[in-house]
């Protein structure tokens, strides 16, 4: 396969996933205004090992299962965060 073909095949895939991230980071904050409606907290350590250890589980290589966990880790802390933000007015609650 051409190197040209193979960076096509890449910038599609590239496409997908930006969309995919985009399609998870609306239904986040989906989930933080049901929360807010349930007055339920927004960082849940629960559900994000669950998440963790179902990410895992899915990976067959080749990136690591700590590359797939930073890349969950980063998505989860900037919606949390943003979920705190329109909760608390304030980033970051959560951490404390």
């Amino acid at each position: 396969m051409s190197l040209k073909n193979l960076r096509r095949q890449v910038d599609t895939l590239d496409g997908q996933i930006v969309g995919l991230l985009n399609k998870r980071a609306k239904l986040s904050l989906a989930i933080g205004q049901e929360k807010l409606k349930t007055q339920k907290g927004i960082y849940s350590p629960h559900r994000e090992k669950e998440v963790l250890q179902r990410v895992r589980a899915l990976n067959q290589g080749p990136m690591s299962a700590e590359d797939f966990e930073a890349i969950y880790r980063l998505t989860h802390d900037r919606y949390v965060n943003e979920n705190c933000l329109i909760v608390n007015g304030q980033s970051g609650d959560y951490l404390t």
